[in-house]
């Protein structure tokens, strides 16, 4: 872990490389996927490119930049009580960086992964992080967040391991909280449940039995512990979820959900919210019973809770940012973005107010400043040839667009 270093919060530096002053950003990052709704009920935190962006659900363009990776944030987590917020990437500089919300301040620097980090979780009680290198690394560390040095570190089990969250207090026989901390790592067809002596370092896994259920075979892309710690359930690529008893060690149960793979997952009191691939997200009761579904824009990468459960916030792959109500799944958009690099920015002639973007997720959006998007072009091109050609007609006709609009009354908001 090296010394904490200041964040940069995206405002102007001095000296030899002075920065320019960043004063709002449009973007969410789709290949990182994760979204985090704030405790405090106001707020939400997404990556984009290098850079967490906390967002304000009430005004658009407030914004506060958390500015310390150097290459595209791969991984998010934030602390049960918001205080705080860690990320990742890969590359040469494959560092978890760990900030404290309130004061808006780089907290540590863990560079001990090489290549990349997969994912991290924080511990219930936010005393411990656990960060997972890409298959490359093949490292499991688990931090102390009281001073930012590793308490301990294994090996991938299993290899690769894709996905880890925290299962609160390893129980006694009957069923007390002792002072071992429980966490869950799953990937390549395989969940380890570990028990972590945060004392000595000891840190032992034990696999769930998943064999011996015909012709079971899952990929695992996410793990949700209930609220009493007693079951996992793990979502998987075939678009089902699996049902595991901690206190056996076996897996029980698996309960279809939807098309293309469960990409996200979380368990509340009254039974689980499940994103999937085909762009559903889809609530179930206690007993495992589907209750209510909604379609959204593209497969739901990430869900987050609000702090009294009354809704969630859905971010999906192809950009979109949904905030659904529990009771019946309505859905609000709260944004939309640009899915993959923007290629080419052009303003409208005599205006800055509104411009046309270009990206290679083969979409054109034309932006009103301080209204959002105003509309969009979709080419879906045959060859790279065609791409280039469909593209610049494309762009064409939005800046032909936006003249027109430049000269029509401006839309009340």
């Amino acid at each position: 872990m090296e010394a904490p270093d200041s964040a940069d919060m995206g405002g102007g530096g001095s000296g030899e490389n002075p920065m320019i002053e960043l004063e709002h950003a449009v973007g969410f990052s789709a290949s990182c996927g994760e979204i985090c709704y704030h405790p405090n009920g106001k707020k939400y935190i997404c990556a984009a490119g290098a850079s967490l962006v906390v967002c304000d659900f009430a005004d658009p363009h407030d914004q506060v930049f958390f500015r310390g990776h150097d290459g595209p944030v791969t991984c998010l987590a934030l602390s049960n009580s918001g205080r705080f917020v860690a990320s990742g990437q890969h590359g040469e500089n494959a560092d978890a960086i760990v900030w404290d919300y309130e004061s808006k301040r780089l907290l540590y620097r863990m560079s001990e992964h090489d290549h990349g980090i997969q994912c991290l979780a924080f511990s219930d009680d936010e005393l411990l992080l656990c960060t997972v290198g890409v298959v490359d690394d093949n490292k499991i560390l688990i931090w102390d967040l009281s001073n930012g040095f590793i308490v301990t570190m294994v090996s991938h089990n299993p290899t690769p391991c894709t996905c880890v969250t925290w299962g609160g207090m390893i129980k006694d026989i009957k069923r007390r909280d002792t002072a071992n901390y429980q966490l869950c790592t799953s990937g390549n067809q395989r969940i380890v449940l570990w028990n972590l002596d945060p004392r000595t370092g000891e840190m032992v896994g034990e696999r769930v039995i998943t064999e011996g259920r015909g012709t079971m075979v899952r990929d695992f892309t996410g793990l949700a512990f209930s609220d009493d710690k007693e079951t996992i359930y793990c979502a998987t690529t075939s678009g089902d979820f699996a049902l595991v008893n901690v206190k056996r060690r076996q897996l029980n149960t698996v309960v279809p959900a939807c098309r293309l793979g469960i990409l996200s997952l979380l368990c509340w009191p009254e039974g689980l919210v499940v994103g999937g691939g085909d762009g559903t997200v889809t609530t179930f009761d206690a007993n495992m019973n589907d209750t209510c579904q909604v379609q959204l824009s593209g497969p739901v990468a990430s869900l987050s809770f609000s702090p009294d459960k009354v809704e969630v916030i859905a971010g999906t792959s192809t950009g979109f940012v949904y905030r659904l109500r529990m009771d019946n799944l309505q859905s609000l958009l709260v944004c939309e973005n640009h899915a993959a690099a923007v290629k080419r920015i052009s303003f409208a002639p005599d205006a800055s107010d509104r411009f046309a973007t270009l990206s290679s997720d083969c979409t054109i959006r034309v932006w009103y400043d301080g209204l959002g998007s105003g509309s969009e072009v979709n080419p879906r091109p045959h060859s790279h040839p065609v791409l280039a050609l469909t593209l610049a007609l494309a762009l064409a006709l939005a800046l032909t667009y936006i003249h027109i609009l430049h000269h029509a009354p401006t839309p009340t908001p």
